[in-house]
């Protein structure tokens, strides 16, 4: 079973989460020093590997059952590639066959960005949250397949070590699907970062 599937069958069936809100459709802003594309996706890649390893708490006990409803709030934090972390905030609901690890699931995920360093390749790039990333996401994992589509929007402020330093709106549209006995897929990115057209760049691995 992929890291990915894994991730999101942990968050669907844990059993005790802390409930928190947050803010639909937050507003970032475009200042100062601008991002590269090879920067935006290095950050892209943190946000989705900060998904993959928040930690959900413990898995839920009871008689088992084929399929599961889900509709839970839930809080966790991840540590980013380089330094700080991303707490995340949100909720979880659709369903989970607990025998098969299919999925059906939608997340409303605030991420808020403290300290959080990132790699690219020229430079390390610190994130902090402005005021904070909303990651809405459909989830769809069947023995065959993966389907992920979503959408990310707020902001973030960020300083670089080659002395460069801002802040940048998100307005991204996104889609990712494999399939799990070919091994291929496809995936598609709309909208902007800091200005920047993200067509060309990946938000969501999926392979």
């Amino acid at each position: 079973m992929s890291k990915l599937r894994l991730s999101l069958v942990s968050l669907a069936v844990a059993a005790t989460f802390t409930a928190c809100g947050g803010d639909s459709d937050p507003l970032g802003v475009n200042s100062g020093d601008p991002l590269s594309e090879d920067e935006i996706q290095s950050v892209f890649f943190a946000i989705a590997e900060a998904f993959t390893q928040l930690d959900f708490g413990p898995a839920a006990t009871g008689p088992a059952r084929a399929t599961i409803s889900v509709n839970e709030n839930f809080s966790g934090s991840a540590n980013c590639p380089v330094t700080g972390s991303v707490s995340g905030n949100g909720s979880a609901a659709g369903t989970v066959d607990d025998e098969t690890f299919e999925l059906d699931l939608r997340y409303q995920l605030r991420l808020d960005m403290t300290n959080c360093g990132v790699q690219s390749t020229t430079n390390t790039i610190t994130l902090n949250g402005a005021p904070f990333i909303q990651l809405d996401m459909d989830f769809v994992l069947t023995e065959t397949l993966i389907d992920v589509s979503g959408t990310q929007t707020g902001g973030i402020a960020f300083t670089s070590t080659d002395g460069r330093s801002g802040s940048c709106a998100f307005d991204v549209a996104f889609s990712s699907t494999a399939n799990l006995n070919t091994q291929q897929g496809n995936s598609s990115t709309t909208g902007t970062v800091c200005g920047v057209s993200v067509s060309g760049l990946q938000v969501w691995a999926v392979d």
